[in-house]
């Protein structure tokens, strides 16, 4: 029989037991917190919408608006791209889960995200792509996500969506 016989000794067993459950322990924090996972996904998916009904508007050369709203039902948002008078012409739903995550709206006169109405609200893109603020005036308009982190997304007068705050 050799000296050194193959295997691990139980120093170095121990050891890597100890490594995997320390990298274990924090990692688990990562995913603890949905409500941040939720704010990233509304967030995301505020952007991705706003995009597409836009593409809608501007592809579809329609004599009628495309309209873009987002309610808030029981434990969820809804978020809902429609074309022509008749919803049924186009439309695309998306449910995202609420998580403790609060949307704000305002027509953008400044950087922050105070003071926006927490109703339900519906931007509308005209033929052209340009973006029909929910007070149906020609201003950006600011959506603020109150989550952790707090987010933004301005919805240009061009219609185009983008992260952070709308700049005068």
């Amino acid at each position: 029989m050799s000296r050194y016989s193959r295997g691990f000794t139980l120093v170095e067993l121990i050891l890597v037991l100890l490594l995997v459950s320390a990298l274990a322990v924090l990692g688990i924090g990562l995913f603890s917190n949905t409500s941040s996972y939720a704010s990233l996904a509304l967030y995301d998916q505020i952007i991705s919408q706003s995009r597409l009904a836009q593409q809608v508007a501007l592809g579809r050369h329609a004599s009628t608006t495309t309209r873009l709203s987002i309610s808030s039902v029981d434990d969820k948002y809804i978020l809902a791209v429609s074309n022509g008078v008749n919803p049924g012409v186009y439309q695309t739903v998306r449910e995202l889960p609420r998580e403790g995550v609060q949307i704000t709206w305002k027509d953008s006169g400044t950087t922050g995200c105070g003071g926006g109405s927490g109703a339900d609200f519906a931007v509308h893109f005209d033929p052209s792509g340009d973006l029909i603020s929910p007070n149906g005036l020609r201003r950006p308009t600011l959506i603020c996500l109150s989550g952790e982190p707090q987010r933004s997304v301005c919805l240009s007068t061009l219609g185009f969506a983008h992260e952070g705050p709308c700049d005068q």
